[in-house]
């Protein structure tokens, strides 16, 4: 639906920001279209990138961002037979355009804060067995909802695979596999220390034991959350200048992060279904003892034992909404931020409040509460939960 009311086909979502003004859709003409929801605008970027199918089920999350903030967009343009990587200010429609350099640019992302960009790029044989390995292209589509949260710690699509951080304002360029930022710097490992570079290629070094790897910068606290357990498990600590605390000891390797809120953070671990968050204010792990649905603030929404908890990490309390009909990582999830739908219970995640059971065919949930109900064959209307049959 555009801001207009009238209804548009598309192939699919493939960005939006978090306040739901902007989005990137694949239409049915074969063109990839910028939307301004507020002002009923269209901006077409097609001849930035290669196909809407490349888009839709690309190799890794797709280079085609918002940044954080929601003031940028970040994808992919073809200039005299190069493919460059273009920052669009939203407001404006000015770009930057970004070098990633010789090879194949497989993907980009931005990293928290906005301020670098994570590149991969193949260039050439990398690990000496006589061939250039490529990854395959994914037969799943992806959604493009995440990405700017989220940083996974497995190893690269390929053995020739090469991943650069790039601080997109000022060209400055890092190689590494691994790294997070801490406010406006990137922090990397470098011969066994965690050094901070800035976007003006600055570096200082940070006083973390070589034994200790980075995931998380917390500029708010001052601190930086560093892995010091080897393989096969998981040792957190909390880093304040040179003094170190002992967080937790998980007999798992870390697999990825989550920034839930500006206090929580998100941890996966391989061969463990077990959600747990990091309470950066407290520096404690609290275990949600199952798969995470959809969180907000502090209210998560999980499946434990099959049956729906909402929680309230903060306060340590817990309310059963009731059994679940459905495995949870295959039921779709309506809505992104406050108001959520899964199945039939319509939760505000903010209040941390369930609001009712809804009995009707819903399409889509706005943050504000609104449902989109109706059929395809008819007209589908936005509505307020209350005026939906519910219970």
């Amino acid at each position: 639906m555009r801001g207009s009311g009238h209804g548009e086909r598309i192939r699919g979502l493939i960005a939006r920001d978090n306040s739901g003004r902007w989005l990137v859709v694949g239409d049915e003409r074969e063109r990839i279209v910028l939307l301004d929801i507020e002002r009923n605008t269209s901006t077409d970027l097609f001849p930035a990138i290669r196909s809407v199918h490349d888009e839709l089920y690309p190799l890794r999350p797709p280079s085609i961002a918002f940044d954080p903030s929601g003031t940028y967009l970040l994808y992919r343009r073809r200039v005299e037979q190069r493919l460059l990587l273009a920052v669009r200010h939203l407001e404006s429609g000015a770009e930057q355009l970004v070098d990633p350099g010789s090879g194949d640019l497989l993907n980009a992302q931005w990293h928290r804060g906005g301020v670098w960009l994570r590149i991969e790029v193949v260039r050439g044989d990398q690990n000496g067995d006589g061939r250039v390995e490529r990854p395959k292209a994914s037969d799943s589509p992806w959604d493009g909802t995440c990405g700017v949260g989220s940083t996974s710690y497995l190893a690269g699509w390929s053995p020739d695979t090469i991943t650069e951080h790039i601080a997109w304002a000022t060209g400055q360029r890092v190689e590494s596999e691994a790294a997070t930022t801490f406010g406006d710097e990137l922090l990397v490992r470098e011969a066994g220390v965690t050094v901070a570079v800035s976007p003006s290629g600055a570096r200082r070094a940070l006083p973390l034991p070589p034994e200790c790897r980075p995931i998380f910068g917390d500029a708010a606290h001052a601190q930086v959350i560093a892995d010091c357990g080897g393989r096969e498990q998981t040792l957190l600590q909390a880093f304040s200048g040179d003094k170190g605390r002992q967080i937790a000891r998980i007999a798992h390797d870390l697999y990825a992060t989550t920034v839930r809120s500006p206090r929580y953070l998100e941890l996966d671990f391989l061969h463990d279904s077990r959600t747990r968050w990091l309470d950066l204010e407290r520096r404690r792990l609290v275990d949600l003892r199952g798969p995470v649905i959809a969180a907000y603030g502090h209210h998560v929404l999980i499946v434990r034992s099959g049956f729906v908890v909402l929680l309230d990490v903060t306060k340590g309390s817990e309310r059963i909404l009731g059994r679940s009909q459905f495995w949870y990582h295959i039921r779709t999830v309506l809505g992104y931020d406050r108001h959520v739908l899964y199945g039939s219970w319509l939760v505000d995640l903010e209040r941390g409040k369930l609001l009712a059971h809804i009995d009707a065919t819903v399409h889509g949930v706005t943050s504000d509460g609104h449902l989109l109900v109706g059929t395809y064959e008819h007209a589908l209307q936005w509505r307020h939960w209350k005026a939906v049959p519910h219970r």
